[in-house]
C-alpha cells in the first residue's frame, strides 16, 4: 500500500494496465524504484526498465538512476482529470448558476479548484468582458484565451500537484487589488467556517475574501456539512453558497442561520 498526501494509506487500483499503476504509485510515492516496481506488480527488472523508458520518451516519468520521478505535466494531469470527474454534473450545474452571478465587467478572485475551473469554461462562454485575477494556472490557462477578458495570474511558489501558486509574493500581489466578486472553490462548508485541506491555499482563499466586496462559495453537496484541516473564514464572510441540491438539509438551514443566501441547483443528470 501506498500514502496518499492526507498520509491516509490507498491500496493500489486494480484492472489498470502496468503503466497505468507505476504512474499510480509515482503519484502517492514521489518516486519509484526499479526493484520496488518489479516485486510489487509481479515482473521482471528487465521489463520495467523498458516500460520506465518507454514512458520517459512520452514525458510521463523523469528517469533517475534505479528508478524514475514523476513529471510536473503528468503528475498535474491525473490528479486534475479525477478531481474533475468527481461529481461533474453537479459541479457544472453549479457553474451554469455562477455565471447568473456575474455580469459584464465585473472584476473577480477566483482560486483554484475543479468546480472553479467549470465555472471558469461556463463564464468564457457567458460573458464578454471581465477582469480575473486567479492564482491556479489551469484557470488562467482557460481563460487567457478569451480575448475580451484581462486575466492576471498571481506569481510565487508553484504547487505542481494542484497547479496554483501560494506564499507570499501571491499575498503581496493580491493586497494590491480590490475586486467587485471572489468565486471561491472550497472543500468544506459547515457551522464554524468554509474549509479547505491545503495550508498554502487558505491563506490565498483569506486574502481573496478580505479584498472582495461579495463572496461566493462554490461546492458540490459533498462538501456542505464537512469540516477541513484549515479554516479559511467563519459563515459571517460569506455572501452567497452555491452547491446542489444533494446537500444535507441540515447543513443548508445551519448556514442559512448564519446570513449566507443559499443556491440550490439540480445537478446535470449525464456523468463525463
Amino acid at each position: 500500500m501506498a500514502e496518499n498526501h492526507t498520509g491516509t494509506q490507498r491500496e493500489a487500483p486494480k484492472g489498470e494496465s502496468r503503466r497505468e499503476r507505476i504512474l499510480w504509485m509515482l503519484e502517492q510515492d514521489g518516486q519509484v524504484r526499479v526493484n520496488q516496481l518489479a516485486e510489487r506488480l509481479g515482473t521482471t527488472a528487465v521489463t520495467i526498465r523498458s516500460d520506465l523508458s518507454a514512458m520517459e520518451k512520452a514525458g510521463l516519468v523523469e528517469r533517475i538512476p534505479g528508478g524514475a520521478l514523476p513529471t510536473g505535466v503528468n503528475l498535474f494531469s491525473q490528479m486534475f482529470q479525477r478531481g474533475k470527474a468527481v461529481n461533474a454534473g453537479a459541479k457544472r450545474a453549479i457553474a451554469l448558476d455562477v455565471a447568473r452571478q456575474v455580469e459584464d465587467g465585473d472584476t473577480l478572485f477566483i482560486n483554484g479548484g475543479t468546480t472553479t475551473y467549470y465555472a471558469a469554461q461556463v463564464l468564457k462562454k457567458a460573458k464578454r468582458r471581465l477582469i480575473v485575477i486567479t492564482n491556479s494556472i489551469s484557470i488562467a490557462l482557460e481563460l487567457g484565451t478569451a480575448p475580451t477578458f484581462t486575466v492576471i495570474l498571481t506569481g510565487g511558489q508553484v504547487n505542481s500537484y494542484y497547479s496554483f501558486t501560494c506564499g507570499s509574493e501571491a499575498l503581496d500581489q493580491l493586497r494590491r487589488y480590490q475586486v467587485k466578486k471572489a468565486i471561491l472553490s472550497i472543500d468544506g462548508i459547515a457551522e464554524s467556517g468554509i474549509m479547505t485541506v491545503h495550508p498554502d491555499e487558505s491563506t490565498i482563499a483569506k486574502m481573496m475574501i478580505e479584498r472582495s466586496r461579495r463572496r461566493i462559495i462554490i461546492a458540490d453537496s459533498s462538501k456542505v456539512g464537512v469540516e477541513g484541516l484549515c479554516t479559511i473564514c467563519s459563515l459571517d464572510q460569506v455572501d452567497m453558497l452555491i452547491t446542489d441540491s444533494g446537500a444535507s438539509r441540515e447543513a443548508i438551514q445551519t448556514i442559512k442561520r448564519a446570513g449566507v443566501e443559499v443556491r440550490l441547483v439540480e445537478k446535470e443528470s449525464a456523468e463525463e
